[in-house]
């Protein structure tokens, strides 16, 4: 009986830590780095005092120095010139950096920047069909990003190829897909984007 009341006690604690980890909590801004990243700090909590560099989730903005990005970033300023900020983290990323949503008296940033049209949905972490429908409208409604007379490159190609344009791959590019090269004929194929890895032999243009 002893041995059940320390498991259930065991059980409950991790409940409440993840409870925890994952609940919306009332930051302040102290850094925005572009349309998708910035530094927080933290104002209740566990983790009161705490400031943390975090990525928003489910979004990829582009980077400053593409087109649009230094816009992007203003955008993501002026929503959050509000009192009441709050983060919500999600998960990690692969670079080992907090990932949440971000509020803003009540609204939800994350989608703002995607239904502005300032961002890609970043399919390799978030599948909500929500934020998809968001980025086809503002696709479809050329706003933001979308108005540009030149096919926007999407960030994760800007950033495999460090932004040089002469490589095919950033013209040829098709939305949701991972373009993978072969590392002897330098032929070019395509994966979907929830694709982890290219096959052997070849790399990844996307990352």
């Amino acid at each position: 009986m002893k041995y059940c009341k320390t498991i259930l006690m065991i059980f409950f604690i991790s409940i409440l830590s993840a409870t925890n980890l994952f609940s919306m909590e009332k930051v302040n801004i102290v850094n925005v780095h572009d349309g998708d990243t910035i530094t927080i700090k933290y104002l209740d909590g566990e983790k009161k005092g705490r400031i943390e560099k975090v990525k928003l989730f489910g979004i990829d903005a582009p980077e400053l120095e593409q087109a649009y990005g230094f816009n992007a970033k203003q955008h993501l300023v002026t929503h959050l010139r509000s009192i009441d900020i709050k983060f919500k983290r999600k998960s990690i990323n692969l670079d080992s950096q907090p990932e949440g949503i971000l509020y803003a008296d009540g609204i939800n940033i994350n989608n703002k920047m995607i239904e502005n049209g300032y961002a890609w949905q970043n399919k390799r972490y978030s599948t909500d069909s929500e934020l998809n429908d968001m980025y086809l409208k503002a696709r479809d409604k050329e706003i933001g990003l979308w108005n540009d007379t030149q096919e926007p490159i999407p960030p994760w190609v800007f950033r495999s190829y460090e932004g040089k344009s002469k490589h095919p791959a950033i013209h040829t590019y098709v939305p949701d897909l991972i373009i993978c090269i072969d590392d002897i004929t330098s032929e070019l194929s395509y994966y979907s984007i929830d694709k982890v890895s290219c096959p052997k032999g070849t790399k990844a243009l996307i990352r």
